[in-house]
This record gives structure tokens, sequence and C-alpha cells, in this order.
């Protein structure tokens, strides 16, 4: 790993373990003084154990190729378009990979801009902010009860809100 992080140039490497939770993260920073970075840090493999994998860097990095490499037991990021295709979903759900929707977990900076804008109160800002939160546990929910990917009951209730559909009324 050493090996690899020198050859990808990282300026700073920092790893946190917190003992009350039990997670574990590697956080790695470059410098982008020769162009930014394409595709995010890929400085360790995607088989290295961990608990939860974060793509943030550009989509698609969870498909064909990767999924079945995977040693972790969620994945959740800043990327967006993470999937590759609908049945990456899929794929992560049968190897019993949580989920979290990209479109979900990075809606809070689009709530903050909005309602910033809209000059809503602050206490109405947070209880929208603290909705991301109990969608995300709905879906986790759902996806138990129903046995379906988190990712195929995130696109429903997101295609439900669109068209003017309560989500919470789907039945799966």
């Amino acid at each position: 790993m050493f090996r690899q992080i020198a050859e990808a140039r990282i300026n700073d490497l920092h790893c946190k373990f917190d003992e009350e939770s039990g997670l574990k993260s590697v956080i790695a920073i470059h410098s982008t003084r020769r162009g930014p970075a394409l595709g995010g840090c890929r400085i360790i493999p995607y088989s290295v154990p961990c608990d939860l994998f974060s793509p943030c860097g550009l989509g698609g990095v969870l498909n064909s190729d990767t999924i079945g490499k995977l040693q972790c037991a969620a994945v959740a990021g800043s990327a967006n378009n993470q999937l590759l295709t609908e049945e990456d979903g899929i794929a992560l759900f049968d190897r019993d990979i949580l989920f979290a929707p990209d479109y979900l977990i990075n809606s809070g900076g689009l709530i903050f801009v909005a309602m910033t804008y809209l000059q809503s109160s602050q206490s109405d800002m947070h209880h929208r902010l603290r909705g991301i939160h109990d969608t995300l546990l709905e879906i986790f929910n759902r996806q138990n009860q129903a046995g379906l990917p988190a990712s195929v009951i995130a696109d429903q209730m997101a295609e439900a809100i669109v068209h003017g559909d309560n989500p919470s009324q789907l039945t799966a």
C-alpha cells in the first residue's frame, strides 16, 4: 500500500478509527498542481477490506468490473451516478453490500442553497436536512422488508415525488 501511496504522489494520508462505532477510514489528500484528479484518488484497490467504500470522484465506478472486488459492508460517497447501470445496484444488493443512493445523501447542499435563496428559517432548513437521514432509513427499512435493492427503492420514491405521488404510500 505504501508503494501505491508514493506512486500516487499523495501529500497527506489520514487513517482514522472511531472506537465507538468501529468504523475505519483512509483519507488521501493529493496536490492538484498538475491539474484536477480524474476519477478521484484510486490509490487503494477496490479489493481492500473496509467497512465503507466511498466513491468521491467520477461516476460509474460501481460496475461489473469493480463490484465483485469490493470487500466492504456499505457504499456511500459524494460521486454522482456511482452505479454504471441499474443492474449494478442489484449486484451490490446480491452481495449484501448496503448502498446509500448518491442523489439522496448528496442532496444537503442543494437543500441548503435553495432554502437560503428562499430565505427559509434555520429551523425549516434543519428539518429538511434531517429528512435526508429519515429518508435513508426508510429506504433501508423497505429494502429489508421488500427484499429489493436500495437503488431500486430510491428510484421508485424519487419517481413518485416527480409524478406528484406520495412516496410513503409505495408498497415496494
